[in-house]
């Protein structure tokens, strides 16, 4: 695995003046940069079914797309072609520390690795995310155009394929290996392999009001939530029964909003933006099961635990002043609750993806963090080094 850094970037700046402000690009950012996986690895991961993959291509002026997973290629890799895998980071976890570059942004805002391959002369043609993306350039060259929002025709070239018609460029670069674009929501792009390549795609989430309201849904019936029933002890007599009155109105909302404004809700969050969506029977199945007697001697040994791609810990911050006796914190939508004089050594092993026992070694292991270790990597969500 190898582990890289992003050369003379300043995240307080990043974040003060293009994150979801405007793109800008990132010339050098990884030197050296080596890619952790190439196109034959690619197209393996394109004939597994639990991958999101798919052919975008381009030949004679005709767009198609095909949809994986792919038993072959070569009917669909016609012309100028991309292959596109997306949650690269669950299967190979060379790709994981790529991600790692961008943890100045949280756990949660994440949602996956999209990798790429592309011939010459291929993309998928200009078009507008409603996501922040940081697209890495591995080997090979790409020349990327970026336009400032605004009201574009939307194409269907493809019944599964949308574009944009042209937009006037404010960035027009050719980015070689280890450059970096970052392109915020809504800004209008379009990227063309000017050899061979392959891009690393650091997409972000951010759920819309529709998404939150289907997640409440789903966790109230999944948890048999029962809450407070609407009453109404001083209704009001009104001339057409077919009336609702603005004050029963506000009760309702305020049903809505006593739960929102609750810790309830705080947890609620934190568990949903824990959740990867991927087959857990897939990611999390370790070899074996561990004793916390052998785990207690590994980490005695100082060996590293690492995280397993796509595992995006979450836990909801405390407020000034507020003493709690426990520390909780989430993965998989699954609760995980420990003692407070271990959560130092727990905030250090979700901060990052691996872990080195050897650090810890002169504080002495904790039983009850031992137990919190053989539990993590029993489940499949940590693994030994």
């Amino acid at each position: 695995m190898t582990l890289h850094q992003l050369n003379g970037f300043n995240a307080i700046d990043f974040l003060k003046e293009y994150w979801q402000k405007k793109p800008v690009v990132l010339k050098n950012a990884i030197t050296p940069f080596v890619d952790p996986i190439d196109e034959n690895d690619l197209a393996a991961l394109a004939q597994e079914d639990s991958m999101d993959s798919r052919i975008i291509s381009r030949e004679q002026g005709q767009w198609s797309m095909a949809q994986g997973p792919f038993a072959e290629f070569e009917p669909y890799c016609k012309g100028q072609w991309t292959l596109l895998v997306q949650g690269v980071e669950h299967l190979i976890q060379d790709t994981q520390p790529l991600l790692n570059l961008f943890d100045f942004i949280p756990n949660w805002r994440i949602d996956d690795l999209m990798v790429s391959y592309s011939v010459e002369g291929a993309g998928v043609g200009p078009h507008i995310d409603q996501y922040d993306v940081f697209i890495i350039q591995g080997k090979g060259k790409r020349r990327w155009q970026v336009g400032l929002p605004g009201d574009y025709k939307t194409l269907y070239p493809h019944p599964k394929l949308s574009q944009i018609d042209n937009f006037e460029p404010i960035i027009d670069e050719i980015l070689e290996p280890g450059d970096i674009i970052y392109i915020p929501p809504g800004y209008p792009h379009n990227g063309v392999a000017l050899t061979e390549c392959l891009n690393y795609s650091i997409g972000f989430r951010a759920p819309d009001q529709r998404q939150l309201f289907e997640n409440i849904a789903d966790f109230m019936l999944d948890s048999g939530f029962v809450g407070q029933r609407y009453q109404d002890p001083n209704i009001e007599l009104r001339d057409n029964p077919a009336q609702i009155n603005i004050t029963e109105i506000n009760t309702v909302r305020g049903l809505l909003k006593q739960w929102i404004d609750s810790p309830s809700f705080d947890d609620f969050f934190a568990r949903i933006a824990s959740f990867n969506q991927v087959d857990p029977e897939q990611q999390l199945s370790p070899e074996e099961q561990y004793s916390n007697e052998e785990i207690h001697e590994l980490l005695e040994d100082g060996v590293n635990l690492i995280r397993v791609g796509g595992v995006k810990p979450t836990f909801v911050q405390n407020l000034p002043n507020e003493d709690k006796e426990s520390f909780t914190f989430f993965i998989e939508k699954n609760v995980f609750t420990v003692p407070n004089h271990i959560t130092q050594e727990v905030n250090a092993l979700l901060r990052h993806s691996v872990y080195e026992a050897e650090n810890q070694e002169e504080k002495g292991l904790d039983p009850e963090f031992i137990q919190l270790i053989t539990t993590l990597v029993n489940l499949g969500y940590w693994y030994i080094d």
